[in-house]
């Protein structure tokens, strides 16, 4: 970005400038040039080149992730104040500087992404780290902060169910109870009485 204070500027022909339309955050757009999804189109375009850059219908052709302009400068808010936005979020940043830039990489990356797609994407580790059981809870935590951070931007996320509840198919369920049954003996001559037995049995009923 460049302030309005060192304008006007002279630029050569390696540079391109980029003039919002009136509506957008020029920060916003910062942030997304600087992302993976920007790396990931350099990757796919530039090929076979001893100056790796883009042309200008490159740069004009990337599709970008375009959401209303208050969610445009929520997203730079959290990004601005991220240290802050954590702490209050409750999500742990490591103490090390080296390792609070590399999550601050991994979270911008992964909000701008779900910008994009809808998607979350922090459930995507290694296979070393998936065999590590430390390393597995070390990624469930960063997956919750990252939804927190997703609702406290997008406000609604879109989530699996099996996300937030257990699903499982139905069974019966049974239970033995005590039933007092009353049972009839009939003599097969007319003139002796019937006898009338009252017994106490277990039966098995099912809901």
């Amino acid at each position: 970005m460049v302030p309005k204070e060192i304008l006007p500027a002279n630029t050569n022909q390696a540079l391109a400038i980029i003039r919002l339309a009136k509506g957008n955050s020029p920060k916003y757009v910062m942030y997304l040039l600087q992302s993976d999804l920007m790396k990931q189109y350099m990757q796919k375009n530039i090929k076979g080149s001893a100056q790796p850059n883009l042309n200008l219908k490159q740069l004009n052709d990337f599709i970008i992730p375009l959401p209303p302009l208050s969610v445009q400068e929520r997203l730079v808010h959290v990004l601005d104040n991220f240290e802050a936005i954590c702490t209050d979020l409750s999500i742990g940043l490591p103490a090390e500087i080296e390792a609070r830039e590399k999550q601050y990489e991994f979270y911008r990356d992964a909000l701008l992404t779900y910008a994009a797609t809808g998607e979350i994407i922090a459930k995507q580790a290694s296979k070393q780290a998936s065999k590590q059981a430390s390393k597995q809870a070390s990624k469930q935590a960063k997956y919750d902060a990252l939804i927190k951070l997703c609702q406290y931007v997008f406000g609604v996320i879109y989530l699996p169910l099996s996300e937030i509840a257990n699903v499982f198919r139905g069974e019966y369920i049974t239970k033995k109870v005590p039933v007092r049954a009353i049972f009839r003996l009939f003599s097969e001559d007319k003139n002796q009485p019937i006898i009338l037995i009252e017994q106490t049995m277990m039966a098995r009923l099912s809901w």
